[in-house]
């Protein structure tokens, strides 16, 4: 499976917005907005060869002018982004992992409140999945 087709299956089907690229590794923090995968392609490439990190937003966008909530078209995922080297951006949630009564690497605590967290809005919000209780099992073990 190529990087192409991974987004494919997880971003919606053409025709259903604009589709949206960020590079993170200049302060400009440039956007590349496309009709198709294959319309960003040759941006992606270029910031593949220059080692740029990449952010593909999860939706798509009703017009390729900006990146924003209210300019969002379509979705078909269901995320959780927690930006663990900020604490400024999380609150109280730091709180949480400070008081973990583990001896355990404050990492490996961000890494079990993720899961638990996706654990809960899987249940709360997928109740009619068809995923099996030997997932969630998998879950616990990580």
């Amino acid at each position: 499976m190529t990087p192409l087709d991974f987004l494919a299956a997880v971003l919606p089907s053409p025709g259903n917005g604009y589709y949206c690229a960020v590079e993170l590794a200049t302060n400009k923090k440039q956007h590349v907005f496309g009709q198709s995968l294959e319309e960003i392609q040759p941006t992606l490439e270029k910031w593949a060869k220059k080692g740029y990190d990449t952010y593909f937003a999860l939706g798509t966008f009703g017009t390729n002018k900006d990146r924003t909530k209210d300019n969002m078209h379509a979705s078909q995922v269901l995320a959780v982004d927690l930006d663990c080297n900020h604490p400024k951006d999380i609150g109280s949630s730091v709180i949480l992992v400070d008081k973990c009564p583990c001896s355990c690497n404050r990492s490996l605590a961000w890494i079990f409140l993720t899961l638990i967290l996706a654990i809960f809005l899987r249940r709360f919000f997928c109740q009619s999945s068809n995923l099996s209780a030997s997932n969630d099992s998998l879950l616990y073990a990580l």
